[in-house]
């Protein structure tokens, strides 16, 4: 059985309510538990991530800033374009690491401010800030 904990004020606490109920059917007796940190970004971190690609390429859209496809026509941008052309490319170059399930939870803060970086400072396009932490931070 797996179950997935998370260290809160001190005490370790299931991480959701199926592990929750997972622990809760556990009889009366000492466990070996086997610790491992699972720094990696949560799923309403990746969810944030999605969005703000989705925010991105509205940006993009609007402004004409297209792809240029094999035959030269306009290529509109959209989530998924956004994840695979600007996302991966960013996290290769930071992190030398091909996908965004392999982020750690303080990567996505130097991600997300190379990333303002280049669009603002180097291109002059605003983007719109990554989602509230509210939306996606565990920890809050």
């Amino acid at each position: 059985m797996k179950i997935t904990l998370k260290k809160e004020r001190g005490s370790l606490l299931p991480y959701s309510d199926e592990d929750y109920e997972a622990l809760q059917k556990l009889s009366d007796a000492v466990y070996t538990v086997d610790i491992k940190n699972l720094d990696m970004r949560t799923v309403k971190q990746n969810s944030a991530i999605h969005l703000w690609c989705s925010q991105i390429a509205e940006v993009l859209n609007k402004n004409n800033l297209y792809m240029t496809g094999i035959f030269s026509n306009d290529i509109m941008w959209s989530m998924e374009l956004v994840k695979e052309q600007i996302i991966k490319n960013m996290i290769k170059l930071l992190f030398k690491i091909d996908s965004t399930t392999k982020l750690k939870r303080k990567e996505i803060d130097v991600l997300i401010d190379h990333i303002t970086y280049i669009f603002g400072d180097k291109k002059g396009i605003t983007i719109p800030r990554f989602p509230s932490r509210e939306l996606w931070d565990d920890n809050k």
